[in-house]
């Protein structure tokens, strides 16, 4: 699992001279993202259309969302919202990090040599030998 403060995500938007304007905490942490549909508790998401308000009971201080600036939503207090005019590209942005803090990944049916020296962003699939 990667956590990635908030506050790295804003650095991030800021390197790529993405203008934006945040609202909420900069100290949450978010672990994975996730489509606007499966948001939930420490993910990032992004609505580049209008959000309705049913649409934000999966919002909470614990998540963040990156929606169009010029849409009519309506960040409520508790809420952590990144408004921008490119949503999309901010998204892909932001989701770079939880990239680059991947895990190596082996997959148990792997057959590995003791002394593989394997890469920290390495990804070995099934069956490999």
């Amino acid at each position: 699992m990667n956590d990635i403060c908030i506050s790295d995500i804003l650095e991030r938007l800021i390197c790529y001279d993405i203008e934006f304007d945040f609202k909420g905490q900069e100290d949450v942490i978010i672990t994975h993202v996730r489509s606007f549909d499966d948001i939930d508790p420490h993910s990032i998401s992004f609505s580049r259309g209008n959000i309705s308000d049913n649409s934000t009971d999966l919002l909470s201080a614990n998540n963040i969302i990156i929606v169009n600036k010029g849409s009519d939503f309506f960040c409520k207090k508790n809420f952590n919202c990144i408004f921008t005019n490119t949503p999309d590209l901010a998204f892909c942005i932001a989701s770079e990090l939880f990239e680059m803090h991947k895990v190596v990944s082996i997959h148990p049916t792997a057959l590995i040599s003791k002394s593989a020296q394997i890469d920290d962003n390495a990804a070995i699939d099934s069956y490999t030998s």
